[in-house]
């Protein structure tokens, strides 16, 4: 009952802020242009690579692209779900808009994460999808209905994993009144799972999986569509990420939220 009154809600949220989009459709389409072109170098820099070298870290081109394809798939939704916890220390701390969110009738962290969508992402979801298709047949993957409710789990489960590190990025800004928190430095490591983890020391390997678990939004899920069997215990684990880190990340905003104190302005 309350996961449809708040599903519902979240559904109204996203109808109106597509309504604003209709509104304004030259904008929206000049506006997804530079995130795709932003997605391009990277890839040339892969496939300049792969020019010279037929393998990297036991992964061919194809595979290094389906990874690098679906993590930014999954990154994209993740942005665009969870945008409006990027500026939550500035607007919501500092400017303290916090204030009128919490005389709502609403979850105060539901209503933070639901006001806002932000649309751009869309052109690299189009890059990814791309990438992802060619990938699927470089390496003559035949995907059947397994792969299709795997893929939707995987993205579902990989876009809690992010909102939630970046909901525990953002959370200091109740103590250091920081706009930005620990979301720049924390962010910029997901870079690194973009990429197979064997590539990297054994520290940032374990960061990446253990300590901020990036991996798992993009790395594991891919090598089960890719057929590399030797990941295969992580996968095992990929559920129960799913829920830890929501658990701390939702602990911490209640612990954050005690501690607010309202600026005044």
């Amino acid at each position: 009952m309350v996961i449809s009154h708040y599903l519902e809600l979240y559904l109204c949220f996203v109808s109106q802020h597509l309504k604003k989009i209709l509104e304004y459709r030259l904008s929206f389409f000049i506006g997804i242009i530079p995130f795709i072109l932003l997605q391009l170098l990277p890839i040339i820099i892969i496939w300049a690579i792969f020019k010279k070298v037929p393998h990297i870290a036991g992964f061919n081109f194809n595979e290094v692209l389906f990874i690098y394809g679906l993590g930014i798939i999954c990154y994209a939704f993740g942005r665009m779900l969870f945008s409006n916890l990027n500026d939550f220390g500035y607007q919501y701390i500092i400017k303290g808009g916090l204030d009128t969110v919490l005389i709502k009738p609403i979850n105060p962290l539901f209503y933070i994460v639901a006001s806002d969508f932000s649309e751009k992402e869309i052109g690299e979801l189009l890059v990814g999808i791309i990438l992802i298709i060619k990938s699927i047949i470089g390496l003559e993957i035949h995907p059947g209905i397994l792969e299709f409710f795997a893929l939707l789990y995987f993205l579902i489960n990989g876009i809690i994993i992010y909102g939630s590190i970046n909901l525990i990025a953002v959370i200091i800004c109740f103590w250091t009144k920081d706009p930005r928190g620990l979301t720049s430095p924390i962010m910029r490591i997901q870079e690194f799972s973009q990429y197979p983890v064997t590539i990297y020391g054994k520290a940032v390997r374990f960061i990446i999986t253990w300590i901020i678990p990036f991996a798992f939004i993009t790395f594991f899920p891919a090598v089960f569509f890719i057929r590399r069997e030797e990941f295969g215990g992580y996968i095992l684990c990929l559920p129960l990420i799913g829920i830890i880190f929501p658990l701390i990340a939702y602990l911490l905003w209640l612990k954050g939220l005690s501690k607010y104190e309202s600026s005044g302005t």
